[in-house]
């Protein structure tokens, strides 16, 4: 077995704040009441009921390669739960979204009670059409974690829960892009809450890769230093004056919101980039990278494009394309992932350290680009075990106990 392929992937390892992650274009809708939360160790992504219908992007579309000749694609997801009763039986409960356009979605789908739920994965927008239903009744609680895994391959869509095989459908439906949204229904009830940990897409064209969301690791990278400044000016004012710096990041380490003043900023017509070294963690299966940056334009009308790159100290860059910038709102944008290092060997634990992250912006810019704040996620993952027909004891312990937190 060898690693897939990263696509994208979001923790969330920051620390207790969701602002990095509210991913705001192409239709996001922003904040609806998700949360960032601390379980043991682990941290999760945590809403309950609202009254509202509502898709929240946490990484952005066509920001990875889907490649047309990979013929497997993986969407993985790492301990999720439900706690709380639903409405009533036969209710749907989206909970998240993985892909872009004709993405997969997954339900909850209340059946004999109150407290018991099956999957059901649909694809498309709208309605969507339902692509399977799992066959085991799971129970809501405190305790019940599960480890998801949906993979396609241009002719079925199989989804596994825990290691077990809950269907496998004829369809040709397959995950596309790198998106990520969670998804707060309607039908969610007051008093239920979900949490969910570690959301990833990947690839391969060989099935024996398929990863085991059980394994899949990942942790925050913070800055600490400057690699590269070429023509980004240190002047919040005018984009003028100076290079750029890694103090004028903001990183949300500490969990603070991003303030808007400190910024890297590059006038417009001319072309630049500004790089900051970054921390030299100890990774476990390191396949993939995630940035998620906050820019603005200073000049409503004019077209403003713009990069996210990581660079190594050889001179080597990745770039990602951007939405163009606006001048009316501060835009987050999650990135995709970067399944290569800057010199598109892969990945391993020197080449990351050896690599910087940043922007760059072109030439043609007709207005400044003004960059306040970025951060960094690396991510992992290992070899999925055989597919058991028999259901393995999903993970489970109370709050605080030795059984809660990654493993």
């Amino acid at each position: 077995m060898a690693q897939p392929e990263f696509i994208s992937g979001v923790g969330p390892f920051q620390a207790n704040t969701d602002e990095p992650y509210r991913v705001a274009s192409a239709g996001s809708l922003g904040d609806v009441g998700i949360t960032v939360v601390t379980i043991g160790a682990t941290k999760y992504f945590e809403w309950d009921g609202t009254p509202v219908s509502a898709e929240y992007r946490v990484t952005q579309f066509g920001r990875s390669l889907i490649s047309a000749d990979k013929t497997f694609r993986w969407g993985c997801v790492k301990r999720f739960r439900i706690q709380g009763v639903f409405g009533s039986v036969g209710d749907e409960v989206e909970v998240f979204r993985i892909g872009d356009s004709l993405r997969m979605r997954f339900f909850l789908v209340c059946t004999t009670d109150t407290s018991h739920y099956k999957w059901r994965v649909k694809e498309g927008t709208g309605g969507g059409n339902t692509i399977g239903t799992g066959s085991t009744e799971f129970a809501v609680g405190l305790t019940f974690f599960h480890d998801i895994r949906v993979e396609t391959d241009g002719t079925t869509v199989t989804l596994e829960v825990n290691g077990a095989q809950e269907f496998a459908a004829t369809n040709g439906t397959e995950i596309q892009g790198s998106a990520i949204a969670l998804f707060v229904s309607v039908n969610l009830q007051n008093g239920q809450t979900v949490n969910v940990h570690n959301i990833q897409i990947c690839q391969s064209n060989t099935g024996t890769d398929r990863p085991d969301p059980d394994g899949m690791t990942g942790g925050i990278l913070t800055l600490t230093g400057d690699k590269v400044s070429s023509e980004y000016g240190g002047n919040p004012a005018d984009c003028a004056g100076g290079t750029g710096t890694y103090t004028n990041w903001n990183d949300w380490e500490t969990g603070d919101a991003d303030d808007g003043t400190t910024l890297n900023c590059e006038l417009g017509g001319e072309a630049g980039r500004e790089v900051s070294a970054m921390s030299d963690p100890t990774t476990t299966d390191l396949y993939g990278v995630q940035v998620w940056s906050r820019a603005i334009a200073s000049v409503a009308g004019k077209t403003v494009a713009w990069n996210i790159i990581l660079e190594d100290t050889a001179g080597n860059i990745r770039s990602l394309a951007q939405d163009n910038l606006a001048a009316d709102s501060w835009q987050n944008s999650g990135s995709g992932g970067f399944g290569n290092g800057p010199n598109i060997t892969g990945w391993t634990e020197a080449v990351l350290h050896d690599s910087g992250v940043g922007v760059r912006s072109p030439d043609t810019n007709e207005a400044n680009d003004k960059h306040t704040a970025i951060m960094v996620e690396w991510f992992g993952i290992g070899a999925a075990p055989a597919v058991t027909a028999e259901r393995p004891v999903a993970h489970s312990g109370a709050l605080g106990s030795a059984n809660v937190g990654i493993y």
